[in-house]
Formats: structure tokens, sequence, C-alpha cells
């Protein structure tokens, strides 16, 4: 990519400041950004570092933080047991890590929030408190949200109704000391979405206006919906509180052909002071996949404001 065209994709922002970097232990890399794997993907019994840590979650965080990693996601930490849960807080907390995120009801990850009507209140309650409780055992930063779409009904009612709700579950997050994630995914992977697109999702976030919830920024649905990733993140990167990064067959990035390196530009201008979830499995099998996994992260956490060294580059 050339200089003109990545300065061009992040003209919005002024120059930010990143947080500081963490070394890894058992890397040569000086990370610039705040990197979590996660702890089963797309299913709970294949972790990132299923090959050299094997399937324990105390032995994958033991892992991230030697690779300088600063959490660990799990969208499905809800179908754990509690004594599982409390497990993996204490490992979290003696590694000086914490849980990015997990999906409020992993089973049935399409909550109501279409809709007003006392029933789906009473199940997001319900839901939430289950998720708040859950939290408490691991410092999580984030409660992803996905939203279901009912083809009966008007969509801008049930975009309404999903503002409405989102507006009383932040107020019950604040107090838990939680945070919202709404997330907007892709019909080709995630059928029965009502939030498709991450523009609309940011008008969502924004007009909910509450610190309490934000835009969860996934590339491969932003891929497959928006097209250009950097311009997308560009558009929305004000509303956004979690980054997930991945190709749109959801392997590594720099195994495809998103554009990472403008993204990594964007991300730096922005200022991002947040967590980037590693929500990809590995285009190699075994040790040399992980391997090759960091490697290229490496190459995409590396990549300076107006380089043209792409992401792609990467072996």
């Amino acid at each position: 990519m050339s200089k003109t065209s990545t300065e061009s994709a992040c003209q919005p922002f002024g120059r930010g400041s990143c947080t500081s970097p963490q070394r890894g232990v058992e890397t040569d890399s000086l990370w610039r950004w705040r990197y979590a794997a996660h702890l089963g993907f797309p299913g709970p019994d294949t972790p990132y570092f299923q090959s050299s840590a094997g399937p324990d979650p105390v032995e994958q965080i033991k892992r991230a933080a030697k690779i300088g990693f600063v959490a660990q996601a799990d969208r499905h930490f809800m179908m754990r047991p509690p004594e599982e849960q409390i497990r993996i807080g204490r490992a979290l907390a003696e590694h000086g890590l914490q849980l990015s995120s997990f999906v409020d009801h992993p089973r049935e990850p399409l909550g109501p929030w279409n809709r007003i009507d006392n029933e789906s209140k009473h199940t997001l309650r319900r839901r939430l408190n289950a998720s708040f409780a859950a939290a408490r055992h691991v410092r999580c930063s984030f409660v992803t949200i996905v939203s279901a779409i009912d083809p009966s009904l008007l969509v801008e009612d049930q975009v309404a109704a999903l503002v409405h709700n989102l507006g009383w579950a932040a107020t019950m997050a604040e107090e838990a000391g939680v945070r919202l994630c709404l997330e907007p995914v892709s019909r080709e992977r995630v059928e029965g979405a009502l939030i498709t697109n991450v523009d609309v999702g940011s008008q969502v976030v924004a007009r909910v206006n509450s610190p309490s919830c934000r835009l969860s920024f996934d590339t491969l649905h932003v891929a497959l919906e928006s097209g250009d990733v950097a311009a997308a993140y560009r558009r929305v990167a004000l509303q956004v509180g979690l980054i997930q990064i991945a190709e749109r067959d959801r392997l590594e990035p720099g195994s495809g052909t998103i554009d990472f390196a403008a993204l990594s530009a964007c991300i730096q201008e922005s200022g991002y002071p947040g967590i980037i979830e590693l929500e990809h499995c590995h285009s190699v099998p075994g040790r040399r996949g992980e391997a090759l996994s960091l490697k290229r992260l490496a190459a995409f956490d590396r990549i300076e404001f107006g380089s043209t060294q792409s992401a792609r580059s990467s072996p």
C-alpha cells in the first residue's frame, strides 16, 4: 500500500498515543498494542495455543502471559462450570491478565434485544445477571451482545427496541463494573442477526450514549459486510471498545486479502487504548501454525503510520 493511500485512510485522526508496550518472555516482540488470545474458538475445546500448551485453560493463560499478551478472550465462558470459571479467574489474576470478553449466552447468542415486551425484558435481565455474576470472577472487560431479528417486524422498530434495551442494560452493566459490547455480525456467518453493518452498529451505540455500551469491531464481519476494513474503522472508531482481528475465512491476519497494513495505521492514528482479540484459527496446523500466526501478528504490530510494509508480506 502506498503512503498516500494509508494517510488518506486515517486523515480524520490526530496522531494517537499507544499504551505501554508489553514484552513477551518467549518472544523478541515488544508489543505495541494489548493483545488477547482465546481459550477456545470456534469451539470451547480449541484454544489458541492448543499445540504448545494443551487444552487446560490455566496452561493457556500461562502461555499467553509468557508471550506478552495482557488478556484472554473466551466466547464460551458462560458454558463453563462455576468451579472452572473461578479457576480461570485465579490463574488470570496470578499472571496479571484479565478476560477481555465473553458472549452473554453462547448457547443462544441471538438475544431478544429487538423486543420491548415484558417476557423479553425478563429474559435479558436474567441473562445479564448471570453474565455479570460470572464476570466478577475474571475482571472481564466486555460482555458481547448480538441481537436477533424478527422478519415479521419493521427493522426500524427493532433497532429502536435495541437502543431502548441497551440503555437500561448499560446502567446495569455500569453498576456491575462491566461494559456491554454490541457486535455487528454478517448473516453469511450468523443467520438471524439484526445488526450486520458496523456503521449501523455505531449509530446504535451513539444513540445509547453510555460509556458502558461500546462497539465490537470484528474484521471478518466488517470485511464481509463493508469491504474496506480500514475505511470502516475510520468511520466508527469513536464508538469502538473492542477490536477482533481475522481474515475473511477466520484465519490469522496476513494469510488472506484484508489490508491489515491500512487498518494498523488507522488504529495507530486513532489512539485506540483497548484490547485486540485474536479471534482466528491457524492456517497451518500444530506448533508451526502457532509460530506463524505470532510472526504475522508481529508484522501487523510493527506497521508504522505511512509504512508501505504489508502484513501479507510475512511468510
